[in-house]
């Protein structure tokens, strides 16, 4: 709940309140104590402060103390968030427009706080009818929690009158404005609204599922602001975060449209076409969405911020360029060329408007220049070879190849700037350079080639990469290190921890190779390793070594005056253990799969997995087992636990809601079944 408070303080309240003569001097004293950890004297000032403000009958004041007094509490007492909701709802009691319209609003945000805090513990409690305790809200379920936060919310823009005669600017000295606010937020009634909707565009009331569940199948919806503000909103579904959001819009539009406030209409109404096409499930959205953009930019051809339809269309325009792949979806292979011609057209016509500064910005990203280059890290002594390119925006390439020692390169790698990459490899041997012409696609779009690389000595190389002067004003580059050995490195990881060494080209195993394993892990709990060996007559040799597990190996071969290294290796002892027990043994085998590899805080996960039985022969699906299931955080906490079965097929299916707070990073699934565990990171 103290998290709760900080977020409500650094939302809603600036720490520098201007009050009357001897406020700023009285916040400075509680400041100062807050600093120096001394939180009982602190609130104690605070609630001289609070005092002094009811009798002064000061609401800016009242309500910043109060805040404070919240946030002190949570530290200083135990289970002090029901008395913080309770003074809140005190207030809300006795106060009056528009500074009850501000505590309601901040009490919809506790709420709200609290449910994200602990939504696992409320998923899993019963629904009841009615509430177990009306006052605490601790004991309440889902639907009843929502109920509350959906009231506050829109209490908090009840008295419209009084809250649209209340500029935003006469409240600078307790809400935290961005600069834009003046002119996004006219009146206190636009600020409570905007507020309300951050937690109506969110869907996740959704899990209620309601038998009448209001869905966004209108597609007469997604329309001009004029048209929208006259559609009738009714349903029955009345927790429905969709249908509020709607219901918020045409209130907001209506109000900014009435009192020409421009930028915010404009704003608004972009806002609202994007949650529209966003939640929308009728067919062909993304056409109507871009047709109701141009639509909108024609209607309100006058206003000052008109250009932000178009810039939205150009923004659009860039991300259907972005899922264009060769030989997929090659309609939009060319829409980065409208986006800039959009671009263009702002820049023409609103070339001192703020939206012009976006929209060169945006023109800009599309234009910009990107160099990567790949190759086999390990290549033949004196064969042709070739590298793969991806570029964006370059039509000239001058490649250089360096000589350099292991080490060198070692040190290279470690290094955190490119600049001063680029500077130590530059001081190297020079061995040969060549230029190379890129096809020119005019497409603004990434693209691949391959590049031939020249016969090269048994050594260690750095390839560089860079763009001509003519393509950018700077120059882009790339870089990539290979090896240039006959020798290769075998695990034959289907028996003991053995290796057999060959030639690279022919397979020829290489007896007498002089082989050395060594690690220098950075964490305390691995043990390093040194350890020689000689290839046997048939270039093989083995690791025969304790129960102790061995990382980030790097395993260097000489044979005659050839010599290689290669890294990122490990000792695994069950592979002695595996092939103790016999090849014949069946062995189960778990496959995980999610929906996406990168999720926001929020979303669902969506897993599926399949349980196989492999054996010598054959392999076969495992159905009707059981698995355990856990979504566990970047710090291996568990956050969900569930059981699952297999179906006919040996395959199951499930879903994890992650927190919309908390830790970020990457989070784990596990499988598991009997004593056997796989899991998957995201």
């Amino acid at each position: 709940m103290y998290k709760i408070l900080s977020v409500i303080l650094i939302v809603t309240l600036t720490p520098l309140a201007i009050g009357q003569e001897d406020y700023p001097e009285l916040w400075e004293q509680v400041y100062r104590y807050e600093l120096k950890d001394q939180l009982k004297t602190a609130l104690v000032k605070v609630d001289g402060i609070y005092a002094k403000a009811k009798k002064e009958n000061n609401d800016s004041q009242l309500i910043k103390a109060l805040v404070y007094q919240s946030k002190f509490s949570l530290t200083l007492e135990e289970d002090a968030q029901f008395s913080v909701v309770k003074r809140f709802e005190q207030h809300i009691a006795t106060s009056t427009a528009p500074a009850k319209n501000i505590l309601q609003s901040m009490l919809a945000n506790l709420y709200w706080e609290y449910f994200k805090a602990n939504r696992w513990k409320l998923y899993n409690r019963t629904q009841s009818i009615v509430k177990n305790d009306k006052t605490d809200f601790r004991t309440w379920d889902l639907t009843t929690l929502f109920s509350e936060i959906n009231h506050y919310y829109k209490a908090s823009t009840t008295d419209e009158s009084v809250l649209q005669k209340s500029k935003i600017k006469d409240f600078y000295e307790i809400l935290q404005l961005h600069k834009d606010s003046k002119k996004l937020h006219p009146t206190l009634y636009d600020f409570l609204l905007q507020n309300s909707l951050e937690f109506f565009k969110n869907t996740e009331t959704s899990i209620l599922k309601p038998s009448y569940k209001f869905t966004v199948s209108n597609s007469a919806l997604l329309t001009n602001a004029n048209s929208f503000m006259e559609i009738p909103l009714v349903t029955k579904d009345t927790l429905s975060q969709s249908f509020n959001a709607l219901v918020a819009y045409q209130k907001l539009l209506k109000h900014q449209y009435q009192n020409r406030y421009q930028d915010a209409f404009v704003n608004t109404d972009i806002e609202r076409i994007r949650f529209i096409e966003k939640h929308a499930t009728f067919p062909n959205k993304e056409q109507q969405f871009l047709e109701t953009l141009h639509t909108s930019s024609k209607e309100f051809k006058t206003y000052t911020a008109v250009g932000y339809y178009t810039l939205e269309i150009a923004r659009r325009k860039n991300q259907q360029a972005q899922t264009y792949r060769r030989g997929s979806k090659e309609i939009y292979r060319y829409k980065n060329n409208e986006a800039i011609e959009l671009c263009d057209e702002i820049l023409t016509k609103f070339p001192r408007n703020t939206v012009a500064t976006k929209a060169l910005a945006l023109k800009e990203n599309i234009q910009a220049s990107t160099l990567d280059i790949t190759s086999e890290k390990h290549i033949p002594v004196g064969m042709y070879s070739k590298i793969l390119v991806n570029y964006k925006n370059i039509k000239n390439l001058r490649f250089s190849i360096y000589k350099m020692g292991s080490s060198a390169i070692e040190a290279l790698q470690k290094k955190y700037k490119k600049e001063a990459q680029i500077t130590g490899i530059t001081k190297q041997p020079k061995i040969t350079s060549w230029s190379c012409s890129l096809p020119d696609t005019k497409d603004f779009q990434k693209h691949s080639t391959e590049v031939g690389i020249p016969k090269l000595e048994q050594g260690y190389y750095i390839i560089l990469a860079e763009s001509t002067p003519d393509d950018s004003k700077k120059a882009i580059t790339a870089f990539s290190a290979i090896q240039v050995t006959d020798i290769a490195l075998i695990a034959n990881v289907s028996n003991t921890n053995s290796y057999q060494v060959v030639n690279r080209t022919s397979g020829k195993p290489l007896a007498k190779a002089y082989v050395t394993f060594s690690s220098d892990p950075k964490n305390k709990n691995n043990k390093s390793l040194y350890k020689s060996f000689t290839t046997d007559k048939n270039g093989e040799f083995s690791f025969k070594g304790t129960m102790q597990y061995y990382y980030d190996i790097t395993a260097k071969i000489q044979h005659k005056r050839d010599t290689a290294t290669f890294s990122q290796l490990y000792i695994n002892p069950r592979r002695n253990i595996a092939s103790k027990l016999g090849e014949a043994r069946h062995k189960r085998r778990t496959f995980l799969f999610t929906d996406r590899s990168i999720y926001r805080p929020g979303q669902i996960v969506y897993c599926k997995g399949i349980l196989l039985q492999n054996s010598k022969d054959n392999n076969t699906v495992l159905a009707n087992k059981t698995l355990t299931v856990r979504l566990k955080d970047s710090n291996y906490q568990t956050v969900q636990e569930l059981s699952v079965t297999t179906n006919t097929f040996g395959s199951f299916s499930t879903e994890f809601l992650l927190p919309n707070t908390g830790l970020t990073g990457s989070y784990t699934i596990e499988a598991s079944v009997e004593d056997q565990k796989i899991t998957l990171k995201f």
